[in-house]
């Protein structure tokens, strides 16, 4: 599969030069306008066809591993700030103290209108 942009597309197009090219777009919106030469194969059809990924590791065959993601709550790190603010009050720091005050308060009303 090559991707492309529009314009290297529509040369190819009107050069009538010999292309595969699959539209995944619903029939409806196919059978209203679609580039010439192209297949339609709605993503849903696509998606339902034999194998898949599913199948892949189902056989055992290959795949590579999700990396690593370490999720802390927003909560969690707003928590740490503050006592960071403490240490730079701590310190005298007091711009630093309030620098970090302020982005505590603002990962707090984030945690709570995003409710993580």
């Amino acid at each position: 599969m090559k991707m492309m942009d529009c314009s290297t597309l529509g040369m190819l197009v009107v050069n009538h030069e010999p292309i595969e090219l699959i539209d995944v777009r619903s029939k409806n919106e196919f059978a209203a306008m679609h580039i010439p030469g192209a297949r339609s194969i709605p993503f849903g059809e696509l998606a339902a066809v034999d194998g898949g990924m599913k199948d892949w590791v189902a056989r055992g065959f290959p795949v590579r591993p999700e990396r690593f993601s370490l999720r802390v709550p927003t909560s969690l790190i707003a928590g740490a700030t503050l006592i960071a603010a403490g240490v730079a009050v701590a310190l005298h720091e007091t711009l630093v103290a309030t620098l970090l005050v302020a982005i505590a308060g603002f990962l707090l009303l984030k945690a709570n209108f995003f409710r993580e």
